[in-house]
């Protein structure tokens, strides 16, 4: 096992896990790989655009914070819900990042239908490439699983991949960067954070397996509240290393910058203050 737990009954705030690093080793070229991945490329301007890599590190962060909650979960497997993290997103290395509002509202059956084999293909090929196992886990069984959602991990994974977009679309508009409202291949009026806003509300009828934990617990485990986008890009200024600590409102997105300081240390500070775009 990669985590050691203190205390494991009631789940609390106080609870203490304290997780082993997850080793790629073996994997070559794919932090690299992953890292020249860019988030959002549908959008011409993100003030603080991230990569691949940043964002499966910052899903495990995610899962890794909310764990005192999940623990509750006698079948989860902490260590294979990690991992599921850090690889859920591994094919892009070969398919490259497609847009969800793109293949939510632009793509037509024919190409998804394309897309799902390019990603079965890139499985294939990345199973042959890079070691059979990692952590004592099946990487392309991992890979399908991330793909099928069938699992508690995998469901967990889903949940904590679409709070780190979320998350980061959010740090966008705070941040006043008005390209966020609105991409002319979308339908008007749908934007990142609209979509997630919905997405996130729907999890106990999309993931049924994990429907039980929004219960509000953490603010992360709740469901979002819509907010009046256009009045906060009005009123927005870019963060600073002060600015950034205070809290917004919004418990998301408060929730989401906590968790990027916390367990991104300085980096995490750059990561959210230093606009690149």
């Amino acid at each position: 096992m990669m985590y050691n737990i203190n205390i494991f009954k009631i789940p609390n705030k106080n609870i203490s896990m304290n997780f082993m690093p997850i080793s790629f080793k073996g994997f070559k070229g794919r932090s690299k790989l992953l890292g020249e991945i860019k988030r959002y490329s549908m959008y011409e301007v993100m003030f603080f655009r991230t990569n691949v890599e940043l964002h499966s590190r910052r899903v495990e962060w995610i899962t890794e914070e909310l764990s005192p909650f999940l623990v509750r979960d006698t079948k989860l497997d902490i260590d294979k819900l990690r991992i599921l993290c850090r690889i859920h997103d591994d094919l892009e290395v070969i398919t490259g990042d497609i847009q969800l509002g793109r293949k939510i509202y632009t793509m037509k059956k024919k190409e998804l239908e394309v897309i799902e084999k390019e990603e079965e293909e890139a499985r294939r090929m990345l199973a042959a490439v890079w070691p059979e196992e990692i952590h004592g886990y099946n990487y392309r069984e991992l890979l399908s699983e991330a793909r099928d959602k069938k699992t508690l991990e995998a469901q967990i994974m889903k949940l904590a991949d679409r709070l780190d977009a979320f998350g980061e679309s959010l740090h966008e508009l705070y941040s006043g960067n008005t390209c966020f409202l609105q991409h002319f291949e979308l339908p008007i009026g749908v934007n990142p954070v609209k979509l997630y806003t919905r997405i996130v509300r729907k999890t106990q009828e999309n993931y049924p397996l994990i429907g039980h934990l929004m219960d509000g617990r953490h603010p992360l485990l709740s469901l979002p509240e819509r907010i009046n986008q256009r009045e906060i890009v009005k009123k927005a200024k870019l963060p600073n290393s002060e600015s950034i600590e205070q809290e917004t409102g919004c418990p998301h997105y408060d929730a989401w910058k906590d968790i990027t300081l916390k367990y991104g240390g300085k980096a995490g500070l750059k990561q959210l203050t230093n606009k690149i775009e």
